[in-house]
C-alpha cells in the first residue's frame, strides 16, 4: 500500500480487464427462466473490451499512529482508460486457453499519483495467458491473472438458476470467504442480451464496501461487462475505486 494504491488499481484493470456501450440502467430487468451457466467459447474467437478506472485517496483525517500513514501525503487521484484484446486460443480436455493484451490508452493523475500516472503510459502492453474450465475455475494462470484474488474464479453454479436465484462460491485462497451471487434478470449490454449477476464480495477490513456486477452472455458464458466499486476508510484514510469494463461492439 505504501508504494501506491494506484498500482493496486492498475492490477485490477489487468486482472479483469467503459467507454461507449451502456446497460439499460433504468429499465426493469426481464425475467430469466432456468438456465445453466456454462462457458462455451469457440477457439479462434477474438474480441475486445474497453475499460475505465478511477481511484482517489484522501489522508486528510488519518489517525496518528495508523499503519496507513505515508501511503499518500496529500489528496491523490488517478483516471485511466484502456482496452483489452482477447483471443480464445484453444479448448482441450474441457479447458479453455485465453490470451490477452492489455493496453492503457490514457492516464492522468493528481497529487502523489501524478508522476506514476504519467509513467504508466510508457509501459508496453501487458500480455497474459490463463485457462478456465466451463464454470470459470482457473486451472492455469500467468502474470497478473491470480485465481486467489480474482472474484470470477468459479462463479458459475453447479445447477440451473433463474431470476432471483442466489448461490455462494469460494474464489479466494483457503476457500473460507464466500462470495454471494444473485441472478437479477435479463438486461442489454452493447445491444446484446445479458444476464445481470450481482456479487456480494467479502470486505478485507471492517467497514470496507465492495459491490460488483457482472453481465453474462447466456449463449456462450462470456462476460460482456463488469462494474466494481469499492470504498475503504481505515483509521480515517479514505480510498475509493471505480472500475468498469465493457465488451466493444
Amino acid at each position: 500500500m505504501k508504494s501506491s494504491g494506484l498500482l493496486v488499481v492498475l492490477s485490477l484493470a489487468l486482472v479483469v480487464s467503459c467507454n461507449g456501450a451502456k446497460t439499460s440502467a433504468n429499465a426493469p430487468l426481464a425475467s430469466v427462466k432456468p438456465v445453466l451457466l456454462r462457458l462455451k467459447e469457440k477457439p479462434g474467437t477474438n474480441y475486445k473490451y474497453t475499460y475505465t478506472v478511477a481511484t482517489f485517496a484522501d489522508p486528510t483525517h488519518i489517525k496518528k499512529g495508523s499503519k496507513m500513514l505515508g501511503a499518500v501525503k496529500t489528496y491523490s487521484r488517478a483516471d485511466l482508460t484502456g482496452e483489452v484484446d482477447v483471443t480464445v486460443k484453444d479448448l482441450k480436455d474441457g479447458k479453455y486457453t485465453y490470451a490477452t493484451v492489455n493496453k492503457v490508452l490514457t492516464s492522468a493523475g493528481k497529487g502523489d499519483w501524478k508522476q506514476q500516472a504519467e509513467e504508466v503510459l510508457k509501459n508496453p502492453p501487458e500480455k497474459a495467458e490463463w485457462q478456465w474450465d466451463d464454470r470459470l475455475h482457473y486451472v492455469k494462470k500467468d502474470t497478473v491473472l491470480d485465481p486467489m484474488t480474482n472474484t470470477l474464479n468459479g462463479m458459475f453454479p453447479d445447477k440451473e438458476v433463474q431470476s432471483g436465484s442466489t448461490w455462494e462460491y469460494f474464489p479466494f485462497e483457503g476457500g473460507k470467504l464466500p462470495v454471494k451471487a444473485k441472478l437479477e434478470g435479463e438486461d442489454t449490454v452493447a445491444g446484446m442480451k445479458a444476464l445481470k449477476i450481482t456479487l456480494e464480495v467479502p470486505a478485507t477490513n471492517e467497514g470496507d464496501i465492495n459491490t460488483m456486477s457482472v453481465w453474462i452472455d447466456p449463449s456462450n458464458g462470456r462476460y460482456l461487462q463488469i462494474h466494481l466499486k469499492s470504498a475503504s476508510n481505515q483509521d480515517g484514510f479514505n480510498i475509493e475505486n471505480d472500475f468498469m469494463q465493457t465488451i466493444k461492439k
